[in-house]
């Protein structure tokens, strides 16, 4: 799959790894051009999976983008703490002892790849980076066609989960194989997006006929759940991005663990991390319309500027206190 071109460097790793080390950058001041990165790579996958043209891009789809945006600088703001909080960590041995600096290089670079991958020539690979943007990829297409199906549910009713069934197909996507239920089941509540990380299935639509005579009933779903979870199945899976229109999950039983915070940040958490979320431009708004729209408070996130000081002392002399 050809990904998009990641925008962060070598030279850029060498400077964040030095200013890690310095102090610069840590847990509380995180590096806003790793962030920025990580989110308009993050979002070439989403944008690639809304460009499926099966779904016409209309006013609601302009709405979505904007929401689904706003999720993915959230969710790459909380990957970037994680990140940082990781290889800050690596400072140290296990005494607590501050490591010579090409020591902490070497941790530090095996903690930024396993968040990104290895960088050749703008691009990435492996790391989780690069699942990610595939999961961006899919569940934007999930989305966008969550969306058809309630614009045409009354012509097409039902829905069936089909996989690709190959060599590769894995026990979690058999275990719901085939399954076709009403489009307003509760079972697509949770399993109308991807099932697992590189997911490969599909939610098609089918007529009031073809539905009825595929119809699973509420044993084979609650044995095709259960394959499925026996097979190893996450919660961060069990949730339906068209429905929340969210690529991963920010709270809740799905929650990513990104947004698992630890007690001593959730407050800084609260406020993106004071990192900015870039306003969307929307090309067929007057310049009064776009501002109304962006001083609008948005849904998740407290802009809250004016405390970040107060609440980084606050995080600060807890640490000392734990310490």
């Amino acid at each position: 799959m050809q990904l998009s071109a990641f925008d962060y460097t070598d030279k850029d790793l060498e400077k964040l790894l030095a200013s890690l080390y310095n102090g610069e950058i840590d847990p509380l001041n995180l590096p806003e051009d790793l962030y920025l990165a990580v989110a308009k790579f993050v979002m070439g996958g989403v944008e690639k999976g809304l460009s499926n043209p099966a779904v016409e891009f209309g006013e609601v789809d302009q709405k979505l983008m904007d929401a689904l945006s706003e999720n993915i600088h959230l969710f790459s703001a909380a990957k970037t703490f994680n990140f940082t909080l990781e290889a800050s960590d690596s400072m140290f041995d296990k005494n607590g002892k501050l490591l010579p600096f090409e020591d902490f290089k070497i941790k530090a670079t095996q903690v930024f790849e396993k968040y990104h991958g290895e960088i050749e020539h703008g691009t990435i690979k492996g790391g989780w980076l690069e699942a990610e943007y595939n999961t961006a990829l899919s569940q934007a297409g999930h989305v966008k066609k969550w969306n058809q199906i309630q614009e045409t549910k009354h012509l097409l009713p039902y829905l069936i989960r089909n996989e690709v069934s190959d060599a590769t197909e894995c026990d979690i996507c058999a275990s719901v194989n085939g399954v076709c239920l009403p489009a307003d089941h509760p079972f697509w509540n949770e399993n109308a997006g991807d099932l697992h990380f590189n997911c490969r299935g599909i939610v098609e639509q089918a007529d009031k006929g073809e539905g009825e005579s595929k119809e699973w009933d509420e044993d084979e779903i609650k044995q095709g759940l259960k394959k499925g979870d026996d097979a190893g199945r996450t919660d961060a899976f069990k949730f339906n991005p068209g429905k929340r229109e969210e690529i991963f999950a920010t709270d809740g039983k799905s929650q990513h663990p990104y947004f698992q915070i630890p007690k001593p940040y959730q407050k800084f958490a609260e406020q993106n991390f004071g990192l900015p979320i870039p306003q969307i431009e929307h090309p067929q708004l007057t310049k009064p319309q776009q501002k109304e729209l962006n001083d609008l408070p948005r849904s998740k996130v407290h802009s809250k500027a004016e405390s970040m000081q107060q609440e980084k002392s606050l995080i600060r002399n807890s640490e000392k206190s734990i310490g």
